[in-house]
């Protein structure tokens, strides 16, 4: 049985992981909710402060609201 989305909580974890993929190393920004569910993903080839930035920017505004934390 699946259970419905009611949507994610109001305190927001944003964590770097390095990844390799084809020998590569990649970076990959999670933002996770409180209950441990994915948010939103972003998947980068070179570490960009400020296109980590522009991704937390673009999570907010889908978000539709301001986490607590």
């Amino acid at each position: 049985m699946k259970c419905k989305h009611r949507g994610y909580g109001d305190t927001f974890f944003i964590d770097e992981v390095f990844v390799r993929i084809n020998g590569k190393q990649h970076y990959l920004w999670r933002a996770v909710d409180q209950d441990g569910k994915a948010v939103n993903v972003y998947l980068q080839a070179k570490r960009d402060r400020a296109a980590a930035k522009r991704f937390f920017k673009r999570l907010m505004r889908a978000h539709g609201r301001e986490p607590r934390k």
